[in-house]
């Protein structure tokens, strides 16, 4: 069985917000993670990464209010065959 969970985070940027949502996510065994509004850009990246056991999709807007996310457990994340982003909206994830 996969866990799917997905939240509307209304900004994920401060380090230590990420690292207590990702403790939540393994804590309760989600394997994928679907985040909207993440208001990320490419510089926070290299911050947050350590913080997940696995991998971090990512699309992300210009002007920090946008971005999607999924966060893919290490259970699962060779399972992942394709991803697909459009315009800090939307991101597609195919799994074999």
């Amino acid at each position: 069985m996969v866990n799917i969970v997905s939240i509307n985070a209304n900004g994920l940027r401060d380090v230590t917000k990420f690292q207590n949502f990702t403790k939540y996510c393994t804590e309760n065994y989600f394997d994928i993670v679907g985040i909207q509004e993440t208001f990320w850009d490419d510089g926070i990246i290299p911050n947050i990464e350590k913080f997940w056991e696995g991998k971090i999709y990512f699309c992300n807007g210009v002007n920090l209010r946008q971005g999607v996310a999924f966060l893919v457990s290490k259970r699962v994340q060779n399972q992942v065959s394709e991803v697909q982003s459009f315009d800090g909206r939307c991101i597609h994830i195919s799994f074999k």
